[in-house]
C-alpha cells in the first residue's frame, strides 16, 4: 500500500496501486518505503554522526552505540579464470567477443 503526503486524511491514508496511479498522473507525491539497503545507510551516516559527536564531547552517550545492521551477502569481485572466459569468449558472437575481452584483458 502506498500513502499520499498530506493530502489523504491520516484515517484513509492507504490506497490500492491503482488509486496510487491515478493521484501520481495528478501530480502528488507518493512516499514508497525506503529500501533495505537505503536504511542501512541511513543508519551507517547516523552512527557515524553520534560517534563523532561522543568523541569530540558534545553528547555523553552514542545511543547509536547497540545498534547492528545485518552484513551483506553479496559478493562484490569474483575471480573467473582465464581458462573460462577464453571459452566462453569462443562460443559468443562478435559483440560479447569484445566485452568480454574488454572487460577481462581492459586496454588502457
Amino acid at each position: 500500500m502506498y500513502s499520499v503526503c498530506s493530502v489523504v486524511p491520516s484515517s484513509s491514508a492507504t490506497m490500492a496501486p491503482s488509486d496510487a496511479q491515478a493521484a501520481a498522473s495528478y501530480g502528488f507525491r507518493l512516499f514508497l518505503p525506503p529500501a533495505t539497503t537505503t536504511i542501512h545507510k541511513r543508519i551507517q551516516f547516523e552512527r557515524q554522526f553520534m560517534s563523532d559527536a561522543f568523541d569530540w564531547k558534545i553528547i555523553d552517550e552514542n545511543p547509536f552505540f547497540k545498534v547492528k545492521t545485518q552484513k551483506s551477502s553479496v559478493k562484490v569481485n569474483e575471480f573467473v579464470p582465464r581458462e573460462v572466459v577464453d571459452k566462453r569468449k569462443n562460443q559468443t558472437n562478435q559483440v560479447w567477443q569484445v566485452i568480454l575481452g574488454l572487460g577481462r584483458y581492459p586496454v588502457f
